[in-house]
């Protein structure tokens, strides 16, 4: 992980939150750019996703790390010295460890894209569906909301 991230990696993840932000507030959910997951099976094992959507009262593997099963959504941003391990290996990561709804926008497709993983059992999300930009992205419940991925890409 890198201490610093670049302008358009930031720009990314504020895009993805502004357009979840009424839906989420009006739920009572909150986001979180610096709480980690808990990946079982290693007490020490944990990511620190782009942004983390979950409840106010979420459990907590600890006072750093939230438990997979009780957030909501999870947003990666890949980065063009990492993407191989944000398409692949976050996703089976996150899935372990219960995340319900995982998102991944990929600037650095052609054509760029997003993919939304969900239903996860068995250590795999069971749902996948990938959109190119400009495209709209249904999150399912509890969200029920679409993204526009053409005001996340602008």
């Amino acid at each position: 992980m890198s201490p610093w991230t670049k302008r358009r990696h930031a720009q990314l993840v504020h895009r993805v939150q502004t357009q979840l932000f009424e839906f989420a507030l009006d739920k009572g959910w909150e986001f979180y750019q610096t709480w980690a997951v808990h990946i079982p099976p290693h007490r020490g094992d944990k990511r620190l996703p782009d942004l983390l959507v979950a409840p106010p009262d979420s459990p907590e593997f600890d006072e750093n790390q939230a438990y997979g099963h009780g957030t909501l959504l999870v947003v990666e941003i890949t980065s063009s010295d990492n993407r191989t391990d944000d398409l692949q290996v976050k996703p089976a990561e996150y899935a372990r460890a219960g995340v319900p709804i995982m998102l991944i926008v990929d600037d650095f497709s052609d054509p760029r894209s997003v993919t939304l993983l969900s239903d996860p059992r068995e250590g795999e999300y069971r749902s996948m569906t990938k959109v190119d930009e400009g495209e709209q992205v249904k999150l399912p419940e509890p969200f029920g909301v679409e993204l526009d991925t053409g005001l996340i890409f602008r």
